[in-house]
């Protein structure tokens, strides 16, 4: 189960460790989880990112053009992202 929420074999053997001789506070625990919990945040958050810069590609193809794909002429030319810029200059 521990592997499954994305843990590290080596948090699942402090957890094992743990169980085998509870005799001190397990706030520790709750640390454990609430990093999890940010570095789900995170990734969600970067998954998102990742999904409307797509998308944003996906627009720029209206098919069959004979002057090239606009999905792949952004690629090429390195054309900023409007979502990642967004991100650099920290605008909500």
């Amino acid at each position: 189960h521990c592997r499954q929420h994305g843990m590290s074999l080596s948090e699942i053997r402090a957890l094992l460790a743990f169980s085998d001789n509870p005799n001190s506070s397990c706030d520790w625990i709750n640390e454990l989880i609430k990093q999890h919990i940010e570095d789900v945040e995170k990734q969600i958050e970067d998954l998102i990112h990742l999904k409307n810069h797509l998308e944003n590609l996906y627009h720029k193809c209206d098919g069959g053009k004979k002057d090239g794909c606009g999905i792949l002429k952004s690629l090429i030319e390195g054309e900023m992202c409007m979502y990642c810029q967004k991100d650099k200059l920290n605008i909500a």
